[in-house]
């Protein structure tokens, strides 16, 4: 039977959880992580959109490289870790914006392209 972390976490009465195997448990935690470190990356650019003020969901905010040239790297893009002095030096690269906000930057670049 394929396991989905997601659906495997069984919460015990006295808050604990317990996992089907290690690859879950590990899956879960590392999803936590990620979910802090992009908590931590917003606070440190301001909590809300550079262009309207948006500010209700985490997931909907995304970091926009103001120079694409100047980008490194993508911030949380492969899942892969960096110290967050690394971080905290791409993020200084950007500005946070709502994803409707970052798709009309987007279209804004491609229209001056062509």
């Amino acid at each position: 039977m394929k396991c989905n972390y997601k659906h495997c976490v069984n919460v015990l009465p006295d808050g604990k959880r317990k996992f089907c195997c290690i690859k879950c448990k590990n899956n879960h935690n590392a999803q936590l992580g990620r979910t802090r470190l992009k908590q931590k990356a917003i606070a440190y650019k301001g909590t809300k959109c550079a262009h309207c003020g948006y500010n209700k969901s985490v997931w909907a905010l995304v970091f926009h490289h103001l120079d694409p040239t100047k980008k490194d790297f993508s911030i949380g893009g492969d899942g892969s870790t960096k110290a967050w002095s690394r971080i905290q030096v791409e993020l200084d690269k950007c500005i946070l914006l709502c994803m409707n906000c970052h798709a009309e930057e987007h279209e804004k670049l491609s229209l001056n392209q062509v």
